[in-house]
C-alpha cells in the first residue's frame, strides 16, 4: 500500500463529512433562550445546596475541633495540676 491510497481514503472520509453536514437542520437553534435560562438555573439551585452542604460540614468540623482542643487543654490543665501538686508535696517534705 503506498502513500496515495491513504490520501483517496482521507478524501472520501472528508468529502462523506462535507455531505453530511448539509443534512444538520439548520431552522432550528442549538440553544434556546428558556433553555439557557433553565439551565443557568439548574445550575445555581445546585451550587446554593452544594454551599450549604459545605457550610453545614464546615461548622460540624469546628465543633470537633473544639471539642478536642478543650479535651486536650482539659488534660493538660489536670497534668499540670498533678505536677505542681506533687512538686509542692516534695517542697514541703524536704
Amino acid at each position: 500500500m503506498d502513500g496515495s491510497e491513504a490520501q483517496i481514503s482521507y478524501q472520501n472520509d472528508s468529502q462523506t463529512t462535507a455531505s453530511n453536514m448539509g443534512n444538520v437542520d439548520t431552522q432550528r437553534p442549538l440553544y434556546t433562550v428558556p433553555g439557557i435560562l433553565h439551565f443557568l438555573q439548574h445550575e445555581w439551585t445546585r451550587f446554593e445546596i452544594e454551599r450549604q452542604q459545605w457550610e453545614t460540614e464546615r461548622a460540624e468540623l469546628q465543633v470537633k475541633i473544639k471539642i478536642s482542643l478543650e479535651k486536650r487543654n482539659i488534660f493538660f490543665s489536670f497534668r499540670h495540676v498533678s505536677l505542681f501538686s506533687k512538686a509542692k508535696d516534695k517542697a514541703k517534705k524536704t
